[in-house]
């Protein structure tokens, strides 16, 4: 559990700087110092992220996403919005603002979706919109093992919150 790990590396981080101090030079000691926050770092990258998504389900990754596909054009700019543009790798027909949108492979239209080419994306993530066929969609993405979002925003509080969201399980809160 995170506890038990933060307990550990406090334990471990403490035995680290009092040998540091005993044993070494002034330069090893800022080089450790320096691979300690490094090693921090990498760590808090991988924590869980969890959100609850408009179908009122837990999304759960282990770490924040960085390989993110949108099933919409609303979805798309969202995701842009929260920052998270760089990592879309796949992307649903007119998804075309803003005009970096354009660059990214589209992988459905309003009438299909081609799954092979989704899968072969690997996404850690697929953010889908919520209306129409969405709970079958959703069920098929999930039964290949993917994470999905449901995304079903009806005003601007709704929108804001999504982004956020989005934000939050992208890793880029400090961006969108």
């Amino acid at each position: 559990s995170r506890q038990a790990w933060q307990y550990t590396f406090n334990r471990q981080s403490r035995n680290l700087i009092e040998m540091m101090f005993v044993f070494a030079r002034p330069r090893r000691i800022l080089t450790l110092l320096v691979l300690a926050f490094i090693s921090l770092q990498a760590c808090e990258a991988r924590a869980d992220v969890s959100v609850v998504d408009d179908g009122k389900r837990e999304v759960r990754l282990s770490q924040p996403a960085k390989r993110i596909i949108s099933l919409a054009p609303h979805v798309t700019e969202l995701v842009f919005a929260a920052g998270a543009g760089k990592q879309l790798v796949g992307v649903s027909e007119y998804s075309d603002h803003p005009e970096e949108a354009k660059k990214i492979a589209s992988i459905s239209s309003i009438f299909a979706l081609d799954l092979e080419r989704l899968l072969a994306l690997k996404p850690y993530l697929v953010i889908i919109w919520g209306t129409g066929n969405a709970k079958l969609l959703a069920q098929k993405l999930r039964d290949n093992q993917l994470k999905v979002y449901e995304n079903e925003p009806h005003n601007f509080e709704d929108i804001a919150s999504s982004i956020e969201k989005i934000a939050i399980l992208s890793g880029t809160e400090n961006v969108g």
